[in-house]
């Protein structure tokens, strides 16, 4: 600025001395102009110091506050400053450094650091002269101070050097700052870790004798290779350590498949933190392959450098006892699905479950959830409900263990009879906890002891009936014998003494009687046969007719005898069926016989002959009915009068004959390829007895072939 100012007075000086000049003397006196001129650029020229001063103090007021400032953060700061002149001894420090080492600051200047008592480097003092002959910049030494049993403290010197203007070294200036607090924390710091060390060395080692004293095997892996495992492990795979650490873990999969499946499963979530669970086929050194589970899991899910920790176990045998566990639930089931024996179980906390059985014998489909107790009792048969629910409810409050039986009816009308035992599951301090039961189909068992009652019954009822034919047949056999031997007795008692017509009229007497006992052992004998499947037939297509006229016409005078009148109706005359003439006319004798006796005095028998079909085959088929007017047949013996030694009800009090000749009736309809069978006349008294035999011929069953 002061350049400024005289460069404007040297102008105006000059700007006066042209205007003294001549030229301009007309206007202006030329002294004038040298006497105004210069002093109005003095006057510039103070005006023009003047401010420049203001702004030099302006700039020093700002240096000022800056040094304030400066102080204040020297003040503030856990740095001091201290200067060294090139022999290193202190030419200034600040009282804060003093009281850092415990020296007054008067015990400091002048002095070098090695000479300050009880003060030294960390190190040693050599390296301290080392730093500082290279005159460059230290970025830290250490100072340590400690006099007796007092504890040490700790100073920090950085500094740099400094030199004159001709360059040349003056000395040291640097802060220094108090590390006491700090190294205190660095050797508690030290020691922490020192434990933490020492403790996770323990820890190490406990987890390393766990690692070598695990059953199962272990083996810390790396990028999918070993690189730590334990004797489990080697004793696991059979390979020894050597040939494993190190190498890939493709060495203990059965194949390369597998391998690749593990890896693509696990591989991109390893580091999840989440524990992986592979189930495949290892192979051991020998190349045997086993049922194997690993479990792995990321050992710090931060740091993939330190790999995964995996477990491994060979599970064939649980997988094999699993199996037969399965095999022998199978059998189970199968056995109880055989005998029809399900079970239940019911707890307090987890619910009812139900075998399968127990589902189909209830008719549930298993796959289905377990019905609940309305469902149930929809399936109870009504009859059985209540005291189904009764029984149920006793076994529950009383503790009992009890059994019952109970109808089930399936949704398609099926009828079991099933059998229920319970008992009531107890903890130790006798709470209910739950209740076990089984359930059986008993339903053929049943069957099969009505069958029995039955049977016996059948059998009481056949020995009453032997019986019954017994005595029937000692009746019809004794008489004619008792006439035989009686007609004999008078015969040869009178043979010298009565007339000859009396001796042929008791022979005539022998002799009917005999041919009566002959047809009764005949009778037998057919029946036999019939029976044991070895009676023959002749069987001849010929008309039916001519045999109803020949039988009716036998038995016309025992009839007549009893004022009876036998009616043929016949549909046709020409009727031609196959057949066997003495067979089927034993049989129409027997039905008109029975018809005759059965029949009142005066009574009509109606013999009909018609086309039709047999009952539930829809043959052709000729249909002979023999309609009497007797007492009928008691609806309930319309099936069992063919059985032999049978007569019905209504009519054995007052009828003879010995119950063979319906069931040689039945057995000669079958053995024609026909049937047989009774009704009672509706309306009307009596009874009707019909045969349909078929119009084309039938084979014969094999029971009845000769």
């Amino acid at each position: 600025m002061l350049a400024y100012g005289a460069l404007l007075t040297s102008v105006l000086v000059l700007v006066g001395w042209l205007m003294s000049l001549p030229l301009f003397g007309k206007a202006v006196n030329g002294w004038w102009g040298l006497l105004v001129l210069p002093g109005f650029g003095i006057g510039l020229l103070m005006l023009a110091l003047g401010r420049e001063n203001r702004r030099l103090r302006q700039r020093l007021r700002e240096a000022r506050q800056r040094e304030q400032r400066q102080q204040v953060l020297f003040d503030l700061s856990i740095d001091w400053v201290w200067e060294m002149d090139a022999e290193y001894r202190f030419t200034y420090i600040e009282a804060g450094m003093g009281a850092a080492v415990r020296l007054s600051p008067e015990g400091i200047l002048g002095k070098t650091p090695w000479e300050l008592p009880y003060l030294g480097p960390c190190n040693d003092w050599g390296a301290f002269h080392e730093v500082f002959a290279r005159r460059q910049a230290v970025q830290r030494l250490e100072l340590i101070r400690q006099r007796d049993n007092d504890p040490p403290s700790y100073v920090a010197i950085s500094g740099i050097p400094v030199f004159d203007a001709a360059d040349q070294f003056t000395g040291w200036r640097g802060i220094s700052q108090d590390i006491t607090a700090q190294k205190r924390a660095e050797v508690a710091l030290r020691q922490h870790r020192d434990q933490l060390q020492r403790t996770a060395d323990a820890q190490t080692e406990r987890l390393m004798a766990v690692f070598d004293a695990s059953p199962m095997g272990m083996a810390q892996v790396i990028n999918r290779h070993f690189v730590m495992v334990n004797q489990a492990f080697l004793e696991l795979f059979g390979w020894p350590a050597e040939q494993m650490l190190g190498h890939s873990t493709r060495m203990v999969f059965e194949s390369d498949a597998a391998f690749m499946d593990v890896g693509q499963r696990v591989t991109p979530v390893q580091f999840s933190g989440l524990t992986h669970t592979v189930n495949t086929p290892f192979v051991r050194a020998d190349g045997r392959v086993f049922d194997g589970v690993a479990y792995g899991r990321a050992i710090d899910i931060h740091d993939p450098s330190k790999g995964q920790m995996w477990l491994y176990q060979d599970v064939s045998a649980e997988r094999e006892a699993a199996a037969a566990l399965a095999r022998s639930e199978h059998a189970y089931e199968e056995a109880s699905s055989i005998a029809h024996i399900g079970h239940f179980r019911w707890n307090i906390n987890e619910g009812v479950t139900w075998s399968a059985e127990t589902f189909r014998l209830h008719g549930f489909d298993p796959a289905e959830p377990t019905p609940d107790l309305d469902l149930i009792l929809q399936r109870v048969h009504p009859d059985d409900a209540e005291n189904w629910f009764r029984l149920a409810a006793l076994a529950f409050e009383e503790g009992l263990t009890c059994d019952y039986h109970y109808r089930v009816v399936h949704p398609d009308g099926k009828v079991l009879i099933l059998k229920e035992c319970n008992r009531l599951l107890l903890d130790e301090f006798g709470n209910i906890v739950g209740q076990f039961g089984t359930v059986q189909d008993q339903t053929e068992i049943f069957q099969a002891e009505e069958a029995l009652r039955q049977a016996r019954d059948e059998a009481e009822q056949a020995n009453r009936t032997k019986s019954v034919f017994l005595a029937n047949m000692s009746h019809e056999l004794r008489t004619p014998m008792h006439a035989i031997l009686s007609f004999a007795e008078l015969a040869a008692d009178r043979l010298d003494k009565a007339p000859a017509e009396k001796i042929q009229h008791y022979l005539g007497n022998i002799r009917q009687a005999g041919q009566r006992l002959l047809g009764l052992l005949n009778d037998l004998l057919d029946l036999s046969k019939m029976e044991a499947g070895k009676m023959s037939y002749q069987m001849t297509s010929q008309p039916l007719l001519p045999l109803v006229h020949d039988a009716i016409a036998e038995l016309q005078l025992l009839a007549m005898a009893r004022a009876q009148h036998i009616e043929l109706l016949a549909e046709r005359e020409d009727l031609v069926l196959p057949f066997d003439g003495m067979r089927l006319g034993q049989l129409l004798r027997n039905l008109l016989a029975n018809a005759i006796k059965f029949s009142p005095e005066r009574g009509l028998i109606q013999v009909t002959i018609r086309q039709g079909t047999l009952p539930g085959r829809g043959v052709a088929a000729v249909l002979l009915a023999v309609q009497d007017q007797g007492v009928g047949i008691p609806h309930g013996e319309l099936e069992s009068v063919f059985d032999k030694f049978i007569q019905s009800s209504a009519t054995r009090s007052n009828a003879g004959g010995t119950g063979l000749g319906l069931p040689i009736c039945r057995e000669i309809a079958r053995g024609h390829g026909g049937m047989i069978w009774a009704s009672n006349n509706d309306p009307g008294p009596g009874a009707t007895l019909t045969v349909a035999l078929p119009l084309m011929a039938h084979p014969q069953p094999e029971w009845v072939r000769a």
